[in-house]
């Protein structure tokens, strides 16, 4: 996923990788989970009102270790 120069994406081994160059700094950042995915709602199915067409599947990814790296200016 991209958004103008930020990135953000998955790799093989499941862990993510973050790249957010800005102004002054940029911010490398590595992402692995510490724990396995929780399905939110009801097996993954959150209704959103009574009504069944508006629901959706998702789930969240908790417990993220994260490293990386800061470099500002040429540190």
């Amino acid at each position: 996923m991209y958004i103008d120069n930020w990135s953000l994406r998955r790799e093989m081994t499941g862990r993510y990788r973050a790249r957010i160059p800005a102004r002054d700094f940029t911010l490398d950042l590595t992402m692995e989970s510490t724990q396995g995915l929780l399905l939110q709602g009801e097996r993954g199915y959150s209704r959103k009102s009574p009504l069944a067409a508006q629901a959706s599947y998702y789930y969240s990814q908790p417990g993220l270790k994260v490293g990386g790296t800061l470099k500002w200016g040429s540190q």
